[in-house]
């Protein structure tokens, strides 16, 4: 069991990562994680339209943020897609930010060529005026408001210009910028772990428009294969992932060494090849898949947590 509560990638990461938790499907070798979410699942796959953990846990697969909190420690912060976490400057109302160099959006039909490119400064700073934009929604903009000089959402009836301006981001390089805060505050490195502060690119918002939320395109781990609203939500690995691995077995603590979740240190993410959600709202049917060892992830209302089993789960 895990006694964290983990959401999104996190979890099925650390689920894959313990023995025998994973599946073995019908094609040869490949993993699978079986999990059950106790809703309809998630309402969109589009980060600055969602708010719900479910949402929450179906985006995490495709898209990333520029940090993200530790597997191994959830008071740290550390890069995701940044080289190094960010420098401070002017007291904390300033922000240096280097991106990794070798991240790629996923493949998809909204880039020429269908091959999926780098990921640069303006698509930060892209992704982020989409909170700030009325056609989203503005149900998440809180996370952002008031937090960077001169960003600001337009005033009632106006649309946001995407081109215009804004003094508190200042683009360096494609790999480099930085962020002017309007005060300084620590809660900025926070909201940058948020899903919905993830990075996308304009090609996938302007080529799907409003079908966006189910057409995600990111940099994450994973892509998605099939979604079924309210009974399952499928995605296979992302073959083009940049180079990252599972902590080093020395960062974790013995607890969590001996639960096992240091045994994939070192290994390349991500470690499973599929995840497979599916939709099981009533306790009892959800938990009898659990026990059965038909599912690797349930929620419980008999812990509140999430759960893992080392299940071996079906074999093809």
């Amino acid at each position: 069991m895990l006694r964290r509560t983990l959401f999104g990638l996190s979890v099925l990461t650390l689920i894959a990562a313990a023995p025998g938790a994973v599946a073995t499907a019908a094609v040869q070798d490949e993993k699978v994680i079986p999990a059950a979410m106790p809703t309809d699942g998630p309402r969109t796959l589009d980060p600055v339209r969602g708010s719900t953990t479910y949402d929450n846990m179906g985006c995490a697969q495709v898209y990333e943020t520029l940090l993200q909190v530790s597997y191994h420690d959830n008071q740290r912060f550390e890069p995701l897609l940044l080289a190094e976490m960010p420098t401070r400057l002017d007291g904390g109302k300033r922000y240096r930010f280097r991106l990794r160099d070798d991240v790629r959006f996923q493949d998809d039909d909204c880039f020429p060529g269908g091959r999926g490119r780098r990921m640069v400064t303006d698509d930060v700073f892209f992704s982020w005026k989409r909170l700030a934009d009325p056609e989203n929604g503005l149900k998440n903009w809180w996370l952002l408001e008031d937090a960077i000089v001169g960003f600001d959402s337009p005033e009632d009836g106006e649309a946001f210009d995407y081109d215009a301006p804004i003094a508190g981001f200042v683009k360096i390089s494609d790999t480099e910028f930085e962020v002017e805060l309007t005060r300084p505050v620590f809660r900025f490195l926070w909201v940058l772990t948020m899903f919905q502060t993830a990075i996308v690119p304009h090609e996938a918002v302007e080529h799907y428009g409003e079908d966006f939320g189910a057409h995600p395109v990111g940099t994450g781990p994973y892509v998605l294969d099939e979604w079924i609203p309210k009974q399952r939500l499928t995605f296979e690995r992302n073959p083009n992932y940049y180079e990252s691995y599972y902590p080093a077995a020395e960062l974790w603590s013995e607890e969590d060494r001996e639960a096992g979740l240091a045994d994939a240190a070192g290994q390349r993410l991500p470690i499973a090849d599929r995840i497979e959600f599916a939709m099981i709202i009533e306790e009892q049917p959800r938990y009898l898949e659990f026990k059965q060892g038909n599912m690797a992830w349930i929620e419980s209302s008999r812990s509140r947590t999430l759960v893992s089993c080392s299940a071996r789960g079906p074999s093809g």
